[in-house]
């Protein structure tokens, strides 16, 4: 699984706390769009699994901010701006 696209409250952001959905390819050709929570969800259930971001290394990580709100960020690397950021957006 995959992302590939996200969907934003402000197309301009460059934080993943702005993201309100995904869309996702499960398998080759087949793409499901996620809410934030939906997709939350399924990677606090499924821990074991890899949501890759694109076609990096990088994978989602399900992440619950201090004021209790859910949000997805990508695994940790060198850059400055969140893999996930770099997706196209709807």
């Amino acid at each position: 699984m995959r992302a590939i696209k996200i969907i934003m409250q402000n197309i301009n952001s460059n934080t993943p706390k702005d993201i309100l959905g995904f869309m996702l390819e499960l398998d080759e050709g087949n793409v499901k769009q996620y809410s934030v929570e939906q997709l939350y969800n399924f990677l606090i259930e499924n821990f074991s699994k890899k949501v890759y971001v694109g076609n990096t290394i990088s994978y989602l990580v399900p992440i619950c901010s201090l004021n209790g709100k859910k949000y997805i960020r990508s695994s940790f690397n060198a850059n400055t701006v969140d893999e996930l950021m770099k997706l196209p957006r709807c």
